[in-house]
Protein backbone atom coordinates (compact mmCIF):
# COMPACT_ATOMS: atom_id res chain seq x y z
CA UNK A 1 0.00 0.00 0.00
CA UNK A 2 2.72 2.71 0.63
CA UNK A 3 4.50 1.61 -2.47
CA UNK A 4 0.91 1.96 -4.21
CA UNK A 5 0.26 5.29 -2.61
CA UNK A 6 3.74 6.78 -3.60
CA UNK A 7 3.61 6.18 -7.44
CA UNK A 8 -0.21 7.42 -7.43
CA UNK A 9 1.71 10.78 -5.68
CA UNK A 10 4.00 11.11 -9.10
CA UNK A 11 1.46 9.81 -11.30
CA UNK A 12 0.05 13.20 -11.69
CA UNK A 13 2.90 15.29 -11.48
CA UNK A 14 4.50 13.44 -14.41
CA UNK A 15 1.31 13.38 -16.50
CA UNK A 16 0.90 17.94 -16.05
CA UNK A 17 5.22 17.40 -17.37
CA UNK A 18 4.08 15.48 -20.28
CA UNK A 19 0.91 17.20 -21.73
CA UNK A 20 2.13 20.58 -21.33
CA UNK A 21 5.43 20.02 -23.04
CA UNK A 22 3.52 18.05 -25.33
CA UNK A 23 1.49 20.92 -25.96
CA UNK A 24 4.06 22.79 -26.71
CA UNK A 25 6.31 21.14 -28.91
CA UNK A 26 4.12 19.44 -30.92
CA UNK A 27 0.04 21.43 -29.99
CA UNK A 28 -1.16 17.92 -29.02
CA UNK A 29 -4.65 17.90 -27.54
CA UNK A 30 -4.44 14.92 -25.63
CA UNK A 31 -7.96 13.23 -24.79
CA UNK A 32 -8.69 11.05 -22.63
CA UNK A 33 -7.99 7.85 -24.20
CA UNK A 34 -4.73 9.39 -24.42
CA UNK A 35 -4.73 10.05 -20.42
CA UNK A 36 -5.35 6.61 -19.69
CA UNK A 37 -2.57 5.19 -21.64
CA UNK A 38 0.09 7.88 -20.31
CA UNK A 39 -0.64 6.79 -16.79
CA UNK A 40 -1.15 2.99 -17.22
CA UNK A 41 2.59 3.62 -19.32
CA UNK A 42 4.09 6.11 -16.52
CA UNK A 43 2.73 4.11 -13.45
CA UNK A 44 4.91 0.98 -15.04
CA UNK A 45 7.99 2.68 -16.33
CA UNK A 46 8.53 3.94 -12.55
CA UNK A 47 7.40 0.50 -10.83
CA UNK A 48 10.01 -0.97 -13.00
CA UNK A 49 12.78 1.42 -12.72
CA UNK A 50 12.26 1.87 -9.00
CA UNK A 51 11.77 -1.87 -8.17
CA UNK A 52 13.73 -3.43 -4.82
CA UNK A 53 12.99 -7.05 -6.91
CA UNK A 54 14.36 -5.70 -10.27
CA UNK A 55 17.00 -3.46 -8.78
CA UNK A 56 17.72 -3.76 -4.96
CA UNK A 57 20.69 -6.15 -5.64
CA UNK A 58 22.30 -4.52 -7.74
CA UNK A 59 22.92 -0.91 -6.02
CA UNK A 60 19.76 0.08 -7.51
CA UNK A 61 20.47 2.19 -10.56
CA UNK A 62 24.02 3.95 -9.11
CA UNK A 63 26.72 4.67 -11.61
CA UNK A 64 28.70 2.23 -13.23
CA UNK A 65 26.69 -0.31 -11.45
CA UNK A 66 25.20 -3.33 -12.98
CA UNK A 67 22.10 -1.16 -11.83
CA UNK A 68 22.60 1.63 -13.74
CA UNK A 69 23.16 -0.54 -16.94
CA UNK A 70 20.32 -2.82 -16.67
CA UNK A 71 18.26 0.71 -16.39
CA UNK A 72 19.59 1.89 -19.61
CA UNK A 73 18.85 -1.03 -21.21
CA UNK A 74 15.40 -0.87 -20.66
CA UNK A 75 14.99 3.31 -21.35
CA UNK A 76 16.95 1.67 -24.85
CA UNK A 77 14.45 -0.62 -25.65
CA UNK A 78 11.50 1.65 -25.08
CA UNK A 79 13.03 3.97 -26.77
CA UNK A 80 13.42 1.30 -30.01
CA UNK A 81 10.17 0.31 -29.08
CA UNK A 82 9.09 4.06 -30.36
CA UNK A 83 10.39 3.44 -33.56
CA UNK A 84 13.51 6.03 -33.08
CA UNK A 85 16.93 6.04 -34.12
CA UNK A 86 18.35 4.52 -30.92
CA UNK A 87 22.49 5.70 -30.35
CA UNK A 88 24.25 4.44 -27.10
CA UNK A 89 26.98 6.72 -25.62
CA UNK A 90 29.28 4.90 -23.63
CA UNK A 91 32.19 6.59 -21.13
CA UNK A 92 34.29 6.12 -18.52
CA UNK A 93 34.30 8.22 -14.86
CA UNK A 94 36.35 8.27 -12.09
CA UNK A 95 34.66 7.25 -9.04
CA UNK A 96 35.80 8.88 -5.53
CA UNK A 97 35.47 6.64 -2.83
CA UNK A 98 36.71 6.41 0.94
CA UNK A 99 39.69 3.87 1.08
CA UNK A 100 38.49 2.25 4.60
CA UNK A 101 34.96 2.99 5.51
CA UNK A 102 32.80 5.31 5.96
CA UNK A 103 34.18 6.73 9.39
CA UNK A 104 35.90 10.15 9.61
CA UNK A 105 38.63 10.90 12.55
CA UNK A 106 38.64 13.77 14.25
CA UNK A 107 41.39 14.47 16.52
CA UNK A 108 42.05 16.28 19.45
CA UNK A 109 45.09 18.50 20.07
CA UNK A 110 45.68 16.35 22.98
CA UNK A 111 45.74 13.58 20.88
CA UNK A 112 42.32 12.35 21.92
CA UNK A 113 40.48 10.58 19.00
CA UNK A 114 36.50 10.73 17.75
CA UNK A 115 35.17 8.70 15.46
CA UNK A 116 32.34 9.59 13.82
CA UNK A 117 29.89 8.18 10.48
CA UNK A 118 29.43 10.52 7.85
CA UNK A 119 27.89 10.38 5.16
CA UNK A 120 29.41 11.84 1.88
CA UNK A 121 32.59 14.32 1.59
CA UNK A 122 31.89 18.16 -0.64
CA UNK A 123 35.31 19.19 -0.72
CA UNK A 124 37.17 20.90 -3.36
CA UNK A 125 39.99 18.43 -2.80
CA UNK A 126 40.62 15.16 -4.53
CA UNK A 127 43.02 13.44 -2.87
CA UNK A 128 43.47 12.36 1.08
CA UNK A 129 42.19 15.18 3.38
CA UNK A 130 43.53 16.03 6.49
CA UNK A 131 42.41 19.57 7.70
CA UNK A 132 43.76 21.63 11.21
CA UNK A 133 41.49 24.75 13.07
CA UNK A 134 38.98 25.62 15.34
CA UNK A 135 35.87 24.39 15.69
CA UNK A 136 32.62 26.89 16.54
CA UNK A 137 29.37 25.81 17.85
CA UNK A 138 26.83 27.49 15.04
CA UNK A 139 23.53 26.36 16.05
CA UNK A 140 21.02 25.47 13.11
CA UNK A 141 23.52 27.40 10.42
CA UNK A 142 20.53 30.02 9.63
CA UNK A 143 21.59 33.39 7.53
CA UNK A 144 21.50 35.22 11.21
CA UNK A 145 23.75 32.56 13.33
CA UNK A 146 26.10 33.26 10.53
CA UNK A 147 26.15 36.89 10.72
CA UNK A 148 25.90 36.87 14.81
CA UNK A 149 29.34 34.99 14.63
CA UNK A 150 30.50 35.86 11.42
CA UNK A 151 34.02 37.52 12.42
CA UNK A 152 34.46 34.46 14.77
CA UNK A 153 34.32 31.97 12.74
CA UNK A 154 36.57 33.13 9.91
CA UNK A 155 39.03 30.75 8.86
CA UNK A 156 37.54 28.33 11.08
CA UNK A 157 35.05 25.25 11.75
CA UNK A 158 31.78 25.38 12.07
CA UNK A 159 29.04 22.54 14.10
CA UNK A 160 25.73 22.98 12.68
CA UNK A 161 22.21 20.73 13.74
CA UNK A 162 20.18 20.86 10.38
CA UNK A 163 16.80 20.87 10.28
CA UNK A 164 14.60 19.72 7.17
CA UNK A 165 14.96 23.11 5.28
CA UNK A 166 18.60 22.90 5.13
CA UNK A 167 21.41 20.27 4.12
CA UNK A 168 25.17 19.84 3.75
CA UNK A 169 24.79 20.82 0.19
CA UNK A 170 22.95 23.75 1.31
CA UNK A 171 26.12 25.56 3.47
CA UNK A 172 28.46 24.17 1.59
CA UNK A 173 27.65 27.00 -2.06
CA UNK A 174 25.66 29.39 0.35
CA UNK A 175 27.39 33.28 -0.24
CA UNK A 176 27.32 33.83 3.33
CA UNK A 177 29.67 30.93 4.35
CA UNK A 178 32.71 31.85 2.44
CA UNK A 179 35.79 32.25 4.49
CA UNK A 180 34.68 29.09 6.75
CA UNK A 181 37.10 26.35 6.33
CA UNK A 182 34.59 23.69 6.56
CA UNK A 183 31.41 22.24 8.54
CA UNK A 184 30.31 19.17 10.41
CA UNK A 185 26.16 19.12 9.63
CA UNK A 186 24.35 16.90 11.61
CA UNK A 187 21.16 16.12 9.41
CA UNK A 188 18.32 14.48 10.47
CA UNK A 189 17.30 12.83 7.44
CA UNK A 190 21.32 11.35 7.46
CA UNK A 191 20.62 7.64 8.06
CA UNK A 192 24.42 5.97 8.21
CA UNK A 193 25.49 2.72 6.97
CA UNK A 194 28.29 0.51 6.37
CA UNK A 195 29.21 1.56 3.00
CA UNK A 196 31.95 3.66 1.63
CA UNK A 197 31.57 6.79 1.12
CA UNK A 198 31.55 8.44 -2.26
CA UNK A 199 32.68 11.73 -2.85
CA UNK A 200 30.47 14.09 -5.10
CA UNK A 201 33.41 14.72 -7.76
CA UNK A 202 32.10 17.36 -9.83
CA UNK A 203 31.68 19.69 -6.49
CA UNK A 204 35.46 18.48 -5.86
CA UNK A 205 37.03 18.73 -8.64
CA UNK A 206 34.95 22.46 -10.30
CA UNK A 207 34.97 24.22 -6.70
CA UNK A 208 35.41 27.39 -9.00
CA UNK A 209 31.65 27.09 -9.75
CA UNK A 210 30.87 27.79 -6.35
CA UNK A 211 33.99 29.36 -5.51
CA UNK A 212 37.19 29.82 -4.41
CA UNK A 213 35.98 29.33 -0.21
CA UNK A 214 33.73 25.95 -1.12
CA UNK A 215 34.41 24.91 2.73
CA UNK A 216 34.65 20.86 3.14
CA UNK A 217 31.39 19.77 4.64
CA UNK A 218 30.56 15.96 6.13
CA UNK A 219 27.44 14.87 7.86
CA UNK A 220 27.59 13.41 11.19
CA UNK A 221 24.45 11.21 12.96
CA UNK A 222 22.57 12.76 16.65
CA UNK A 223 25.29 10.62 18.59
CA UNK A 224 28.23 12.02 17.18
CA UNK A 225 26.67 15.90 17.21
CA UNK A 226 26.01 15.58 21.19
CA UNK A 227 29.68 14.41 21.59
CA UNK A 228 30.82 17.39 20.15
CA UNK A 229 28.22 19.75 21.70
CA UNK A 230 29.59 17.89 25.14
CA UNK A 231 33.14 19.23 23.86
CA UNK A 232 32.07 22.80 23.00
CA UNK A 233 29.79 23.40 25.96
CA UNK A 234 30.85 26.52 28.02
CA UNK A 235 33.23 27.21 25.53
CA UNK A 236 34.06 29.30 22.74
CA UNK A 237 35.64 26.74 20.48
CA UNK A 238 37.80 23.86 20.47
CA UNK A 239 41.02 23.40 19.20
CA UNK A 240 41.68 20.11 17.21
CA UNK A 241 45.00 19.74 15.99
CA UNK A 242 43.69 17.46 12.63
CA UNK A 243 40.02 18.06 12.25
CA UNK A 244 39.29 15.83 9.47
CA UNK A 245 40.99 12.72 7.95
CA UNK A 246 39.72 10.91 4.68
CA UNK A 247 41.81 8.47 2.85
CA UNK A 248 40.67 9.31 -0.79
CA UNK A 249 40.50 6.64 -3.67
CA UNK A 250 39.35 6.69 -7.21
CA UNK A 251 37.78 3.94 -9.12
CA UNK A 252 37.66 3.76 -12.78
CA UNK A 253 33.83 3.10 -13.88
CA UNK A 254 31.83 3.24 -16.92
CA UNK A 255 28.06 4.73 -17.75
CA UNK A 256 26.31 5.19 -20.65
CA UNK A 257 23.92 7.74 -22.34
CA UNK A 258 21.02 6.71 -24.18
CA UNK A 259 20.00 9.19 -27.26
CA UNK A 260 16.89 8.92 -28.95
CA UNK A 261 16.33 11.27 -31.90
CA UNK A 262 13.30 12.11 -33.72
CA UNK A 263 13.89 13.78 -37.17
CA UNK A 264 11.63 16.50 -38.90
CA UNK A 265 9.43 15.51 -42.10
CA UNK A 266 11.50 18.36 -43.45
CA UNK A 267 14.65 17.79 -45.18
CA UNK A 268 16.31 20.91 -44.31
CA UNK A 269 20.15 21.76 -43.28
CA UNK A 270 19.35 24.65 -41.03
CA UNK A 271 15.97 22.48 -39.38
CA UNK A 272 16.11 23.91 -35.01
CA UNK A 273 17.26 21.20 -32.65
CA UNK A 274 15.52 20.54 -29.43
CA UNK A 275 16.94 18.55 -26.91
CA UNK A 276 14.85 16.83 -24.00
CA UNK A 277 17.17 15.32 -21.44
CA UNK A 278 16.51 13.47 -18.16
CA UNK A 279 19.54 11.49 -15.75
CA UNK A 280 18.63 8.20 -15.14
CA UNK A 281 20.91 7.27 -12.34
CA UNK A 282 20.56 7.81 -8.67
CA UNK A 283 22.07 7.45 -5.50
CA UNK A 284 21.50 3.67 -3.81
CA UNK A 285 18.14 4.12 -2.92
CA UNK A 286 15.24 3.36 -5.18
CA UNK A 287 15.07 6.78 -6.28
CA UNK A 288 11.61 7.08 -7.77
CA UNK A 289 10.90 10.62 -7.83
CA UNK A 290 14.92 11.02 -8.54
CA UNK A 291 14.49 10.43 -10.94
CA UNK A 292 12.42 7.30 -12.32
CA UNK A 293 9.32 9.57 -12.56
CA UNK A 294 11.44 11.82 -14.72
CA UNK A 295 13.06 9.08 -17.27
CA UNK A 296 9.20 8.00 -17.17
CA UNK A 297 7.77 11.60 -18.58
CA UNK A 298 10.94 11.56 -21.16
CA UNK A 299 9.88 7.96 -22.52
CA UNK A 300 6.36 8.96 -22.68
CA UNK A 301 7.17 12.22 -24.35
CA UNK A 302 9.32 10.08 -26.78
CA UNK A 303 6.67 7.28 -27.38
CA UNK A 304 3.92 10.42 -27.60
CA UNK A 305 6.01 12.55 -30.53
CA UNK A 306 7.14 9.54 -32.47
CA UNK A 307 4.08 9.85 -34.72
CA UNK A 308 4.16 13.46 -35.13
CA UNK A 309 5.04 15.24 -38.20
CA UNK A 310 7.74 18.12 -36.84
CA UNK A 311 9.00 21.00 -38.07
CA UNK A 312 12.06 20.52 -36.18
CA UNK A 313 14.24 17.38 -34.95
CA UNK A 314 14.08 16.15 -31.43
CA UNK A 315 16.86 14.26 -28.90
CA UNK A 316 15.63 12.91 -26.08
CA UNK A 317 18.91 12.04 -23.80
CA UNK A 318 18.58 9.56 -20.78
CA UNK A 319 21.78 10.33 -19.27
CA UNK A 320 23.77 8.26 -16.92
CA UNK A 321 25.69 9.21 -13.86
CA UNK A 322 24.58 12.62 -13.13
CA UNK A 323 24.20 11.79 -9.57
CA UNK A 324 28.50 11.34 -9.20
CA UNK A 325 29.47 14.39 -10.85
CA UNK A 326 27.09 15.17 -14.35
CA UNK A 327 29.22 12.95 -16.16
CA UNK A 328 26.46 12.09 -18.57
CA UNK A 329 25.19 15.68 -19.50
CA UNK A 330 28.83 16.46 -19.94
CA UNK A 331 29.82 13.73 -22.13
CA UNK A 332 27.02 14.72 -24.80
CA UNK A 333 27.71 18.06 -25.20
CA UNK A 334 31.13 17.53 -25.45
CA UNK A 335 30.37 15.54 -28.43
CA UNK A 336 27.64 17.55 -29.68
CA UNK A 337 28.68 18.19 -33.48
CA UNK A 338 29.43 22.32 -33.89
CA UNK A 339 26.36 22.15 -36.68
CA UNK A 340 23.99 20.34 -33.70
CA UNK A 341 25.04 23.21 -31.30
CA UNK A 342 24.51 25.94 -33.54
CA UNK A 343 20.87 24.68 -34.38
CA UNK A 344 20.12 23.47 -30.50
CA UNK A 345 16.84 26.34 -29.66
CA UNK A 346 15.86 24.42 -26.59
CA UNK A 347 16.53 22.17 -24.17
CA UNK A 348 14.25 21.01 -21.53
CA UNK A 349 15.85 18.86 -18.24
CA UNK A 350 13.50 16.71 -16.53
CA UNK A 351 14.66 16.19 -12.68
CA UNK A 352 12.90 15.04 -9.87
CA UNK A 353 9.60 16.51 -11.80
CA UNK A 354 7.59 17.26 -8.33
CA UNK A 355 5.69 15.59 -5.40
CA UNK A 356 2.09 15.92 -4.24
CA UNK A 357 0.63 19.42 -4.83
CA UNK A 358 3.58 20.97 -5.25
CA UNK A 359 5.59 21.33 -8.79
CA UNK A 360 8.65 24.21 -10.03
CA UNK A 361 9.02 24.50 -13.69
CA UNK A 362 11.84 26.95 -14.11
CA UNK A 363 14.89 28.04 -16.06
CA UNK A 364 17.57 27.81 -13.16
CA UNK A 365 18.52 26.08 -10.08
CA UNK A 366 19.40 29.24 -8.35
CA UNK A 367 19.54 30.26 -4.75
CA UNK A 368 16.75 31.96 -4.83
CA UNK A 369 14.95 28.91 -6.29
CA UNK A 370 15.74 26.60 -3.69
CA UNK A 371 14.46 29.06 -1.14
CA UNK A 372 11.38 29.25 -3.33
CA UNK A 373 11.04 25.09 -3.21
CA UNK A 374 12.13 25.21 0.56
CA UNK A 375 8.83 27.16 1.34
CA UNK A 376 6.82 25.49 -0.83
CA UNK A 377 7.93 22.06 0.99
CA UNK A 378 6.75 23.60 4.54
CA UNK A 379 3.30 25.05 3.50
CA UNK A 380 2.93 21.44 1.87
CA UNK A 381 3.72 19.56 5.13
CA UNK A 382 1.84 21.82 7.03
CA UNK A 383 -0.92 20.82 5.10
CA UNK A 384 -0.90 17.15 6.12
Amino acid sequence: MKYRMKYRVLVPIIILVVVIILSILARVRSTKEDYNVIVKNTLNHVKYLSSDTEFKGLQYRVAGYDGEKKAAKYIEEAFKSSGLNVEKQTFDFDEVVSENSNTVELFYKNGEKINVTSSKIISSKNVDITLQGNLVDLGKGTKEDFELKKDQIQGKFILIKADSSTSADYFSSMEFSKGVKGAIVCDPSFEPSTEPIIANKFIMENSNVYGENLMTVTTIVQEDYDKLVTELEGKQEIDMSEYIKYDIKKEKKSSQNIVATKNSEKNLSDKPLIIIGAHYDCVNVPGALDNAAGVASLIELARALSSNKLNYDIKFVAFGAEEVGLWGSNYFVSNLSKEDLNRCKLMINIDGPGSGDVFIIGKSTGESDDILARKLAFQTAEKK
